[in-house]
């Protein structure tokens, strides 16, 4: 809904609107965080851009999603995907001053899980998931560098919380053979 509105409001009113609509709604700027506005964390991951940040971010949620769930079930996958979304906004704020939205970072943290599973679990061809995995972490690398609009900080923090808590929660549910 969020991205509907800003496009709407982008249309009409010129791009500096928009940007201030999002500053309004929540996207993560250092300045409010400093000032106590630590719900920018949160809503920060729920705000996109524009449709094609939205359909990038809800292609790779469900791509990653649908491989880590079937590991990490219910309210753990919850906790991991949201988890994952507030410490990749928190890392872009403790690294870089600029503003950041979007799910990127929950998205990786779901990546981030499922590379663990890979190594942990029985997965059928293991190698050809670790190869793409790869793939899409070069890609991605390779997207922030190019770009100053890609929070690759957002992405690496995600990615690595996904890393630990799918750890905790394989661990936790005691069903994860070794490799």
């Amino acid at each position: 809904m969020l991205v509907i509105a800003n496009r709407i409001q982008a249309d009409f009113d010129g791009a500096a609107n928009a940007y201030a609509w999002l500053l309004h709604s929540g996207w993560k700027s250092n300045v409010a965080l400093s000032n106590g506005e630590y719900w920018r964390l949160i809503t920060a991951v729920f705000i996109h851009t524009d449709l094609r940040h939205l359909t990038v971010n809800s292609s790779f949620l469900l791509l990653f999603g649908v491989l880590v769930e079937q590991h990490i079930k219910g309210a753990a996958f919850a906790v991991l995907y949201l988890i994952a979304g507030v410490m990749g906004m928190l890392a872009s704020y403790v690294l870089t001053p600029s503003p950041s939205v979007g799910a990127s970072g929950a998205v990786l943290g779901l990546l981030g899980a499922y590379s663990v599973i890979v190594l942990k679990r029985q997965v059928p061809s293991a190698v050809w998931h670790l190869l793409l995995i790869g793939v899409f972490l070069l890609f991605q690398l390779g997207a922030a560098i190019q770009s100053a609009t890609i929070d690759g900080w957002s992405h690496l923090g995600g990615f690595m919380t996904g890393v630990i808590l799918s750890i905790v929660f394989l661990n936790a549910s005691g069903t994860a053979p070794s490799r």
